[in-house]
């Protein structure tokens, strides 16, 4: 049933790897593991999206069947949908996190002056960015609102940002475009706003700085 459920494995390398993150499951009945495929499947996640939560959480999947009900209706309380395909990455972020944890990572964007409801706005658009440690959270927000002068309203409206490394993506990259005095700042009302770090479609191709990110 494992093997049946994760999609495109050939070479069985998918199926090794669930095996190794919960050996038990070769022991648990596979009646558990279908009423939990069944289950999540009428959540609208199904195909691809399933296999990639089996792949990386298959504990989930051998777990009493009422823990498994009350993680989705925790996830849809915080406004996510059944028919949104954004629900098994906010399924796969919330899992395994204590509602403490949970209230921890948010006073983080709390403490940059973020409301409540910019922090579940973030959160509805990228929840990824609960399985972000809180001391690298803090670094991510603090470059880009104090570094690259991003506003909040920004951040909220793509905080996949905050996603990538910083190390190897957004410094280096940050740093090229601030050296070329390319970055793109864009005036919305009363509000200043940085829309894009990237470059004009004026320079030729090989004089492009890579984006950072588009919002």
């Amino acid at each position: 049933m494992i093997k049946k459920t994760l999609v495109n494995d050939k070479n069985n390398q998918d199926l090794i790897k669930v095996l190794q993150k919960y050996r038990r499951a070769v022991s648990k009945p596979e009646l558990k593991l279908k009423r939990s495929i069944a289950f999540l499947e009428s959540c609208g996640i199904v195909g691809s999206q399933l296999s990639m939560l089996l792949r990386s959480k298959p504990w989930l999947f051998f777990q009493k069947e009422r823990a498994l009900r009350d993680l989705i209706s925790r996830v849809l309380a915080m406004g996510f949908s059944v028919d949104s395909r954004m629900l098994v990455h906010a399924v796969h972020a919330v899992s395994g996190l204590s509602g403490e944890t949970f209230s921890r990572k948010f006073e983080v964007f709390r403490s940059f002056g973020f409301s409540m409801d910019e922090c579940m706005d973030m959160f509805r658009r990228a929840p990824g960015i609960l399985r972000i440690s809180e001391d690298k959270l803090k670094f991510k927000i603090d470059f880009f609102l104090n570094d690259a002068k991003l506003d909040r309203c920004a951040l909220v409206s793509g905080p996949n940002c905050l996603a990538y490394s910083m190390e190897k993506r957004v410094i280096p990259r940050y740093r090229v475009l601030q050296a070329r005095n390319l970055l793109s700042i864009e005036i919305q009302g009363d509000n200043k706003q940085v829309i894009q770090l990237g470059v004009s479609e004026d320079y030729p191709p090989w004089e492009r700085a890579p984006i950072i990110f588009d919002i």
